[in-house]
């Protein structure tokens, strides 16, 4: 493992925003150094800079290639996550580069970081020095290994499986992540009482539980209103057959986070109501997008739908605490080319479709939209018809 040492960290400064192939040719100019990790550590500080700050803001932390950093949970997320579990030891059995260990490690007594690759574990080790936590424990060893094992029941298990195949392609079904979770459940069950899973994203819920035997809590993460994390939270010391799975649809913003929580035996048994666009628009955050309640958000803020197919909401009456984002309806259209063409000539618009035939740069193109601005178009369909409706964003 190379040390970021002084020549090193002056390099890196030196060549921050220099193009990273004409270095390349260049070569190291340190005969000990691959020119690779010296390229490694300028692109990784490059991308993570907002993924995570604190980290690439520490001059000597060593980042590890590309590939392994593409499932790297982001410092919201991984401090999000770290509160979902309770009790005094955790076992990460997908340790990786560790920023979900060293977040685990703000709230227990004990982590054993357990990673089957040797420079990566090497890297954790090194920058968990640098940051000065002590309470985590690297093993080097396959994770399902080390669980046969042990011959205690921790508190909890987390596992972020890697969604890549022995060719490197990306994979999304449970059963074909590494560790397989499904092939092992019943040991996972055996060793731990809490278990927290992290899948991928486009992962379908449903499939989800079908595979998975027990699910209490179903945690859907955006940051910035784009879906990053899906995460299965278990208890196994509950009754699996009772078990409803709570949807808790989290956006993550800064200083804010906005949520919403319900359940698919709510979205069942919600009444709907339409209506066609009034005085507010109303577009549910990403994660509620993502988990299917369309029905239950309607009901649970009194707000009507514009059509079954339609996740679109209005009213009458502003609604403060709507969990996404709210638009005061400006003028609303029938879709007629020739009117559309007219009425958005020159008009500098952000481009949005929902239930809608035309893709958005296709929209774009034909009607000679301007892309920015601080209003809106929604090319959408209420009551069986095409429609545009022109807003406003409220802030």
């Amino acid at each position: 493992m190379h040390i970021i040492d002084e020549k090193i960290k002056n390099y890196l400064e030196v060549n921050r925003d220099k193009d990273t192939h004409q270095l390349i040719l260049k070569g190291s100019p340190f005969k000990d150094i691959p020119i690779d990790f010296l390229i490694d550590q300028i692109n990784a500080r490059k991308r993570l800079a907002k993924k995570l700050p604190s980290w690439v803001n520490i001059d000597e932390i060593i980042f590890p290639p590309q590939i392994n950093l593409e499932q790297t949970s982001s410092e919201a997320t991984a401090k999000y996550k770290s509160k979902l579990l309770t009790g005094k030891k955790l076992i990460d059995l997908t340790g990786g580069f560790g920023i979900d260990s060293f977040h685990f490690a703000q709230y227990f007594q004990q982590v054993f970081h357990v990673e089957i690759n040797t420079d990566l574990i090497q890297l954790a080790a090194h920058n968990a020095q640098l940051m000065n936590i002590s309470n985590i424990r690297f093993i080097n060893e396959n994770s399902i290994d080390y669980l046969k094992n042990i011959t205690y029941k921790t508190d909890c298990i987390y596992i972020d499986p890697s969604r890549r195949d022995v060719n490197k392609t990306k994979v999304f079904q449970l059963s074909d992540c590494t560790p397989d979770s499904i092939e092992n459940w019943d040991l996972l069950a055996s060793k731990t009482h809490q278990l927290l899973l992290k899948t991928s994203p486009f992962l379908d819920l449903k499939l989800g539980l079908k595979e998975l035997k027990q699910v209490n809590e179903i945690h859907i993460v955006s940051v910035k209103n784009e879906v990053k994390e899906l995460l299965w939270l278990v208890d196994f010391r509950k009754p699996s057959k009772t078990t409803i799975p709570k949807l808790k649809c989290v956006d993550l913003n800064g200083s804010k986070t906005s949520t919403f929580e319900g359940d698919f035996t709510l979205e069942k048994q919600a009444t709907t109501t339409y209506s066609n666009p009034q005085k507010y628009l109303y577009e549910p955050m990403s994660t509620i997008m993502k988990s299917g309640m369309f029905n239950w958000v309607g009901e649970f803020y009194k707000l009507d739908k514009l059509a079954p197919h339609t996740h679109l909401f209005t009213s009458q009456n502003y609604l403060e605490n709507f969990s996404g984002k709210v638009f005061e309806i400006t003028e609303v259209m029938d879709y007629k080319t020739k009117l559309i063409k007219k009425r958005l000539k020159s008009m500098k618009l952000n481009v949005v479709k929902k239930n809608f035939p035309i893709l958005v740069k296709d929209l774009i193109q034909k009607f000679k939209i301007q892309e920015g601005g601080e209003d809106f178009v929604f090319f959408t369909t209420c009551g069986g018809k095409k429609i545009v409706i022109l807003c406003k964003r409220i802030i």
